[in-house]
């Protein structure tokens, strides 16, 4: 593999238009689609041996468009972790999208941890979001018991509670998916 052309290929066409940079989701999908037969396994596992953001991001929201559950125990331990920034969104993203009870774990154990730890401060918000979206897709009610630590994390910041970026980019998810 030429490091260069991998990330050229893999990532360069995606990191900035997934997540909290989102911009035309057409142009998105269209990436999307001109290397979507040739995307394995392997090529997502090799993204997340990456230690950097935008490479994991990337592989989060192929795991998510391909509804691959077996990374989702490795996307899990990277969001608890909270090793690099910005790469919590692209987790929150991933496991929302897949939506199983392995999902509402790993996103209740990051909000259990990091409502209460406040650092890194960053992709709270995004666990909220994802909650949200896991209780309207599992029929679960989840969210109501996490808000009350939502609105204190919030007292000590400025931070609106708006998903409208993250339930869009869930929805972006689904219509690739639906094809």
């Amino acid at each position: 593999m030429n490091e260069p052309d991998f990330t050229a290929k893999w990532v360069l066409p995606f990191y900035r238009k997934i997540g909290r940079f989102r911009t035309n989701e057409d142009e998105l999908v269209s990436s999307y689609l001109r290397v979507s037969s040739e995307l394995t396994p392997q090529v997502v596992q090799t993204l997340f041996s990456e230690p950097n953001w935008r490479h994991r991001s990337t592989a989060a929201w192929f795991t998510a468009i391909r509804g691959w559950t077996d990374f989702e125990e490795e996307i899990i331990e990277y969001l608890l972790l909270c090793e690099l920034c910005y790469e919590g969104g692209g987790f929150l993203l991933s496991l929302a999208s897949l939506a199983t009870p392995n999902s509402v774990r790993g996103v209740t154990n990051y909000l259990d941890r990091y409502l209460v730890e406040r650092d890194p401060y960053g992709s709270q918000a995004d666990g909220m979001h994802a909650l949200k979206w896991l209780d309207l897709k599992n029929g679960t009610a989840l969210f109501p018991k996490y808000e009350p630590r939502w609105i204190d994390f919030c007292a000590e910041r400025s931070r609106p509670l708006d998903e409208t970026r993250f339930f869009s980019n869930l929805r972006t998810i689904e219509r690739i998916q639906k094809g």
